[in-house]
């Protein structure tokens, strides 16, 4: 049944196809018809071919570059059989409507008919390029702390926007939202205030919002904001200078404290207690507690790399390695970042050997290698100062397990 729907659609189109193709060419036939009788003086016969011809464009819904020519010369033999000037221009624009590239023919046009003819394209309606939606934006080369700072982006576009700034500096978790004032060339103004202009560096980013569509253009985002550095002092108060922010900051030392547990392979382990082997089964088996602490670089404000030691407490287990953290939203005082990291060193599982060997906890030992991704947020009660929170999920081999550490902990920058 499928089959043969889809034969017969196919046959349709294969038939639409070629009385749509018969029907051009007849178009052609009648159209060259037409221009014999026009050079012949046969007007009045060429007029009726040139109906005849526009009466099969509409019943076969015709249309086209060649369609359009044909309508120019029913306006041009219009005029030059009857001087109807009027009924000629409407032909004519008829057929501009169609192809706006449309000429008449050079071996027919007159003088005359180039007057008309370009009358005909000035009565056409304007066609209104529709302009992309586009923001550039030059940066301030400087800006001094406890100064107003004046904000100019170019905007490009359809009229029915309007452009926004969003602005923070390095102490506000949000930020602050604004819409820019219409200046001259496209350009649009915001004035930061100069109370908010405190710290070590001001973000802001822009957007364009249409009535309909949303946000159809940024410069910049939330969490690619652009960024300027303030220079000089703040005057808060006699004698008060800059305070340090956090974008000073280069070197993260964290110590955080943390359980988890992980998937044991099958067979891993084999006890053997007294005369008898224990397998011990694949599963579920946990890491009640660990120790893990860091020590990061920051490369600008979005990356880090850090060292990492990993100390099971308990089982008495050590793992380290590199980690790369990417900063993926920056709300300052909260941050959240993504990481990956690769290294070596082991960890121990808590298994339970219940029935083979009652009451009898032991543990499994996986590694030598490792790598992980994982996901975690930090937030500062001062520049110095913040509490960190992670997710990490490590897989350990040859000796094959898949550990899930959550940790949380302290962290101190410098």
């Amino acid at each position: 049944m499928k089959r043969s729907l889809i034969l017969m659609l196919a046959l349709l189109i294969v038939g639409w196809t070629q009385v749509a193709r018969a029907g051009v060419d007849e178009l052609k036939k009648l159209y060259a018809k037409s221009r014999v009788q026009y050079f012949q003086l046969e007007l009045s016969e060429s007029e009726k071919t040139l109906d005849k011809a526009i009466a099969m464009i509409k019943s076969e819904s015709l249309s086209g570059a060649f369609v359009a020519r044909v309508y120019i010369l029913r306006g041009v033999v219009a005029f030059i059989n009857k001087k109807d000037k009027d009924a000629a221009k409407n032909w004519m624009v008829q057929g501009l409507k169609l192809d706006r590239k449309a000429k008449i023919d050079s071996d027919i046009i007159t003088p005359d008919l180039e007057t008309l003819f370009q009358e005909a394209v000035k009565s056409l309606p304007k066609v209104h390029k529709k302009i992309p939606f586009k923001l550039s934006h030059t940066p301030p080369t400087r800006a001094t702390p406890g100064k107003s700072l004046s904000l100019v982006v170019t905007a490009l576009g359809e009229p029915t926007f309007r452009v926004l700034v969003y602005y923070r500096n390095a102490e506000l978790p949000i930020f602050t939202k604004i819409e820019m004032l219409p200046g001259s060339d496209n350009r649009y103004v915001a004035t930061v205030p100069k109370d908010l202009l405190v710290g070590d560096y001001l973000y802001y980013y822009f957007e364009i919002q249409h009535d309909t569509q949303g946000v159809v253009a940024r410069a910049g985002t939330e969490s690619r904001p652009y960024k300027i550095r303030l220079d000089g002092k703040v005057i808060t108060g006699p004698g008060t200078k800059r305070k340090k922010g956090i974008d000073d900051k280069i070197v993260n030392i964290s110590l955080s404290i943390g359980t988890g547990g992980g998937y044991i392979a099958r067979n891993k382990s084999v006890r053997k207690i007294g005369d008898e082997n224990i397998t011990v089964n694949p599963g579920f088996a946990f890491t009640p507690l660990h120790i893990l602490t860091e020590i990061g670089f920051m490369i600008g404000t979005a990356w880090e790399i850090a060292l990492f030691y990993r100390l099971q407490v308990i089982e008495l287990a050590h793992a380290g390695g590199v980690k790369a953290k990417w900063y993926v939203k920056d709300n300052r005082p909260l941050r959240v970042y993504l990481a990956v990291g690769v290294g070596g060193g082991q960890v121990r599982h808590t298994v339970n050997l219940d029935p083979a060997v009652p009451n009898f906890v032991d543990t499994t030992k996986s590694g030598l290698g490792q790598a992980g991704l994982g996901a975690g947020l930090i937030y500062n009660f001062t520049p110095m100062v913040g509490i960190l929170f992670e997710v990490y999920n490590a897989y350990y081999f040859p000796q094959f397990a898949a550990q899930i550490d959550v940790q949380a902990g302290v962290q101190l920058s410098f």
